[in-house]
C-alpha cells in the first residue's frame, strides 16, 4: 500500500516496491535505493521529508515480505510443467499519474417527471344537427385553420336561406328601401306622405270653416264635421307612421333570420378552429349528429407543453425563463431543450405540489 498526502510533483514509479523477494530482511541493494530516494525533499517518489522515517519503514517491511505470483500446480509425471512465477523481471511496471484538485460550481437541477400535452386540444363539435355526407379528414390527417372536416346535409338550410330571404325582400318592398341610405325614415314612405297630405287638406278645409263660422255663414253642425274631419286626418297621418316604423322593425327582424338561416347553411360545414393534426375521428357517412356533439379530435402539437409537479420545498428555486431539458423513452438518446414559461398560482391540495408548464419548440 502505498499513502501519497499532500501536493505531488511528477509521478509514483512502482518498480520499487516490486523487488525480488529475500529470505529475510532486506538486501543492501534495495537500502541503498531507498536512502538514495529520500535525499532530496521530492525526490523519485516524490515524498516529503517529514514522511521520510515513516515511508522507509514502510518500504521496508514491504521489503521483508516475499512476493507472492501466480502459479499452476506441477502436473504429475516427468513431463509435467515448470512452475510459474510473477517476478519484478517479468512484470510490467505501472505508471501513476496524478491530477491536481480544482474547485468548480455544479449546478443545482431538479429531476421531476413530467406529461407532454399538446399546445392546444380541441373536441370539435357540430353546431347544427344534420346527418352526415361527408367526411374528409382521417387520423394523423393535417389541416389548416378553416379547413373543412366534415360535411351535414344542407339542403333544409338552404330552403330556409331562401324563404328569408324573400321576407327581406317584401319588407325592403314595404318601405321603399333601395339601399342608398343607412338611415331610415318614416316621413319619406309613400303610405306616411299620403296620410301627411290628406292631414294637410282636413287642416286647410278645417281653418276657412273657423272664418266661415266666425262670420255666420256656415252653421254649427258643418263646421263640427269639419273639426272632426281635420282630427281624423291628423289620426291617420300619426297611425301611417306607427306602422311604418313597425313594418321596419319587421324588417331588421326579417334580416336576423336570413343571417340565422345562412349561418346555419354555413355551419353544416365543420372547419378546423385552428391549424393542427387530427388525433380522433368519431363520426361516419351517414350518421345523425346533434348539435355540440363531437366529431373530431385536433391537436395542436408545434410547439409542446410539458407539466411539471414542483415539491413544495423547491418552491422558492422555480422561475420563469429557467431552461428545461428533457428526456424520453422513445428517443433515450437525445435532448429536448424547452423553457419554463407558465407557473400556477395555486397549490394542488392533494399533493401540495406546484403545477409549472415548459414549452418544448
Amino acid at each position: 500500500m502505498a499513502v501519497i498526502a499532500g501536493p505531488v510533483a511528477g509521478t509514483v514509479p512502482v518498480e520499487a516496491a516490486m523487488m525480488p523477494p529475500a529470505a529475510s530482511g532486506p538486501s543492501p541493494q534495495r537500502e541503498d535505493l531507498l536512502r538514495a530516494s529520500l535525499e532530496e525533499p521530492f525526490g523519485v517518489t516524490g515524498i516529503p521529508r517529514p514522511l521520510r522515517s515513516l515511508v522507509e519503514r514502510e518500504l521496508l517491511a514491504l521489503g521483508a515480505l516475499p512476493l507472492v505470483g501466480c502459479k499452476k500446480p506441477a502436473a504429475d509425471g516427468p513431463g509435467g510443467a515448470a512452475p510459474v512465477s510473477l517476478t519484478a523481471e517479468n512484470a510490467a511496471p505501472v505508471r501513476v499519474t496524478l491530477a491536481t484538485a480544482q474547485a468548480r460550481q455544479v449546478p443545482d437541477v431538479l429531476s421531476a417527471t413530467g406529461t407532454l400535452v399538446p399546445d392546444q386540444q380541441s373536441q370539435v363539435t357540430a353546431l347544427v344537427p344534420g346527418r352526415v355526407t361527408a367526411v374528409l379528414v382521417e387520423r394523423g390527417s393535417q389541416v389548416r385553420e378553416g379547413e373543412p372536416m366534415l360535411r351535414l346535409r344542407d339542403t333544409d338550410y338552404r330552403a330556409n336561406a331562401a324563404t328569408a330571404t324573400a321576407a327581406v325582400g317584401q319588407a325592403r318592398a314595404r318601405l321603399g328601401l333601395d339601399g342608398a341610405s343607412g338611415r331610415f325614415d318614416p316621413e319619406a314612405t309613400a303610405e306616411v306622405r299620403a296620410a301627411a297630405a290628406q292631414r294637410d287638406i282636413a287642416d286647410d278645409g278645417m281653418r276657412r270653416a273657423e272664418q266661415l263660422h266666425t262670420s255666420g255663414s256656415m252653421s254649427d253642425a258643418e263646421y263640427q264635421r269639419a273639426l272632426l274631419q281635420a282630427t281624423a286626418a291628423r289620426e291617420q297621418h300619426r297611425s301611417a307612421v306607427n306602422g311604418t316604423r313597425a313594418s321596419y322593425f319587421a324588417y331588421q327582424q326579417a334580416r336576423e333570420a336570413l343571417a340565422t338561416a345562412q349561418r346555419s347553411v354555413a355551419d353544416s360545414v365543420v372547419r378546423a378552429p385552428f391549424s393542427g393534426e387530427v388525433a380522433e375521428r368519431m363520426a361516419n357517412v351517414g350518421e345523425y349528429v346533434t348539435a355540440q356533439r363531437a366529431v373530431v379530435t385536433l391537436v395542436k402539437i408545434d410547439p409542446l407543453r410539458m407539466e411539471i409537479q414542483i415539491p413544495q420545498e423547491r418552491f422558492a428555486q422555480v422561475r420563469p425563463d429557467q431552461v428545461v431539458e428533457v428526456r424520453v423513452d422513445a428517443w433515450p438518446e437525445r435532448t429536448f431543450r424547452g423553457t419554463l414559461r407558465y407557473i400556477s398560482a395555486a397549490v394542488r391540495t392533494d399533493s401540495r405540489a406546484l403545477v409549472a408548464e415548459a414549452v418544448i419548440p
